[in-house]
């Protein structure tokens, strides 16, 4: 199972912005709701989102 974010730049600190994330493969192997815990690659702010479902679909990213 693969997430994939689609945010084409970091949100500055001073800032508020949006982050789409999407599922590869089977919805069903993920076992909803899930827990998502997103960090930036070289800061330290993390969030932790916990109930979080994946609707079903064939949306593609950019």
């Amino acid at each position: 199972m693969d997430l994939a974010t689609w945010q084409q730049a970091p949100i500055p600190a001073s800032d508020a912005g949006a982050v789409v994330v999407g599922i590869e493969g089977e919805r069903a192997q993920l076992g909803c709701p899930c827990t998502l815990k997103l960090w930036e690659a070289q800061g330290p702010r993390t969030v932790t989102l916990g109930n979080v479902t994946f609707p079903e679909g064939k949306a593609k990213g950019p």
